[in-house]
């Protein structure tokens, strides 16, 4: 199926899927949501974007690019509509390289700072999962949102601690590799690891750079999921925090593996599923949909808009930075 076709087939659903749960009166209740409600929806939004724009930022200036504040938000908003376009996410991946690289990186320091901000996103949520499923333990948070949660932390702990652990030994013995043989596989093999090798320099050295890092991927996902929980309340639904940032860890990690952009459809009713304790499907609706429009229609809107400004060289690249020790 053509990628065009898939995202509006994703797009048809995410508006399809709450209006089948909610019917018209999902329309008609959305229609009446006070207009500062949605001001601050959108003000969250924003912050949510300007948070992962400043990351990169401190991403590239730690492999000695210096990212000017408009071209980082806009090589941001670019990535994000990469993620939320293409099946899994895989889209996001190669633009984070791609524009990263247009900025004036090389290619394995645009490798590596693609990796370490799915890194440093990862190690928020191994312990930000387990931590809200603590929270709501004495909710009636369904059990297998909870055992989700915990395994799902516990093995995105795992997994970061093992990817930089056998970094050198990734890396020597792609090293070997290459030695043996020549071609293409060989040089993407050396250039896999040592982009993981440069990741794992990159992210460690400078404790202010790592301190800054953590504090904007937080404010990153702690805006962005705190969207579905400010659209419940404009519906007057009191849901604590806690349960609607563990419903969207784990219900939206789950549905990007169905294959459709976005994990829409599959999100929607596994959100209605996880929240089913305090309300309706039926109830959810409307706040599906608000959420919907500003975690993909409104992103993809600005990426789009992104991309234009990217591709047409309006934006000036980013200058060499001096590299802060350690990276």
């Amino acid at each position: 199926m053509r990628r065009p076709l898939l995202l509006a087939l994703a797009l048809l659903a995410t508006l399809a899927v709450p209006l089948l749960l909610g019917g018209h009166a999902a329309l008609a209740a959305v229609r009446e949501v006070p207009l500062g409600a949605l001001a601050t929806i959108f003000g969250v939004t924003v912050s949510g974007w300007l948070a992962r724009a400043a990351k990169l930022a401190v991403l590239a200036h730690r492999v000695g690019v210096r990212l000017r504040p408009l071209r980082s938000l806009l090589v941001s908003l670019a990535t994000d509509s990469g993620f939320l376009a293409t099946p899994g996410g895989l889209g996001g991946y190669a633009a984070n390289v791609l524009l990263v690289r247009r900025a004036g990186a090389t290619t394995s320091a645009a490798t590596a700072i693609a990796a370490a901000d799915q890194i440093v996103d990862a190690v928020f949520f191994a312990v930000a999962l387990p931590v809200a499923a603590g929270a709501a333990l004495r909710s009636a948070v369904p059990g297998p949102v909870l055992h989700a949660a915990f395994a799902g932390g516990g093995a995105l702990g795992a997994a970061t601690l093992l990817a930089v652990a056998l970094r050198r030994p990734l890396l020597r013995a792609a090293l070997r590799h290459a030695e043996r043989h020549r071609g293409r596989i060989s040089r993407a093999v050396v250039l896999l690891a040592q982009a993981l090798d440069d990741t794992a320099r990159l992210l460690r050295g400078d404790a202010r750079a790592m301190l800054a890092l953590a504090l904007l991927t937080s404010a990153q996902w702690l805006t962005r999921y705190g969207v579905l929980w400010l659209a419940l309340g404009a519906f007057g639904h009191a849901v604590p925090y806690p349960v609607t940032l563990l419903a969207q860890g784990v219900v939206m990690h789950v549905a990007q593996w169905t294959g459709v952009p976005s994990g829409a459809g599959g999100a929607e009713l596994g959100l209605a599923a996880a929240l089913a304790p305090w309300m309706t499907p039926a109830q959810l609706a409307p706040a599906a949909l608000v959420w919907r429009g500003a975690t993909v229609h409104l992103p993809l809107l600005a990426g789009g808009f992104a991309w234009l400004q990217l591709l047409r060289g309006r934006v000036a690249p980013g200058a060499p930075a001096v590299v802060a020790d350690g990276a």
